[in-house]
């Protein structure tokens, strides 16, 4: 029998699905983590690149402190990206740079003062179910008429592998932040108090029955 070559061996690790759901429980994606050193900019500046990757792709992204060579203080920035080709469709293809991280790589080096970006592919990422309820607050606001969104985490537990509803177990509850912020702001009622009362309705509606 034949044994794969090198080649072939790379290729099969290397080439997973871009998105792949093989645990009903959660979904696991396959993503690229990008991270850079950076040891001569400002918070401001940090912070700035943070928001520009976010709203330009990143999935995620975060900054957290190190120290480098000759004791300098200093930050890596981090984000994690899906795969996108240049039809828009996931990126199986981990030979080459997608369209996405190209952007991104881009991004990070127009915005800071890093020197080289390195390029993590296929990092695995399980992540929950997600759904989303609607909670109307009996608080006044021109913008949002204190309308909530609410986000649930589903730990699934779907034996039909060919429905597109979501069931299972309820294991987290976050209200939207941007949306209780406008209602606090213009209704005058704290963040934390508009934030708990979402939330509240949401466990009082589906605990400690699951979906």
């Amino acid at each position: 029998m034949s044994q794969p070559t090198k080649k072939e061996n790379c290729e099969s690790s290397s080439n997973h699905p871009p998105n792949e759901t093989n645990n009903k429980k959660w979904n696991i994606n396959y993503m690229t983590h990008l991270e850079a050193n950076i040891d001569d900019a400002t918070p401001e500046l940090l912070a700035h690149t943070l928001n520009v990757m976010l709203e330009n792709g990143a999935v995620d992204a975060w900054i957290h402190p190190i120290v480098m060579k000759k004791g300098r203080s200093a930050h890596t920035l981090h984000c994690l990206c899906h795969e996108k080709n240049n039809n828009g469709d996931d990126d199986d293809d981990s030979s080459s740079c997608s369209t996405m991280t190209n952007k991104l790589l881009e991004l990070l080096f127009r915005h800071t003062t890093t020197l080289g970006i390195r390029i993590q592919r296929n990092v695995q990422r399980a992540a929950l179910h997600r759904s989303f309820k609607e909670v109307q607050l009996p608080f006044l606001d021109n913008e949002r008429k204190g309308v909530v969104n609410v986000k649930l985490g589903i730990l699934g537990n779907n034996d039909d592998e060919n429905s597109n509803i979501i069931q299972g177990e309820v294991v987290s509850v976050k209200a939207e932040f941007d949306h209780c912020k406008v209602i606090s702001e213009q209704s005058m009622v704290p963040l934390k108090r508009v934030q708990e009362m979402a939330e509240r309705i949401v466990h009082e509606e589906i605990f400690p029955l699951s979906l």
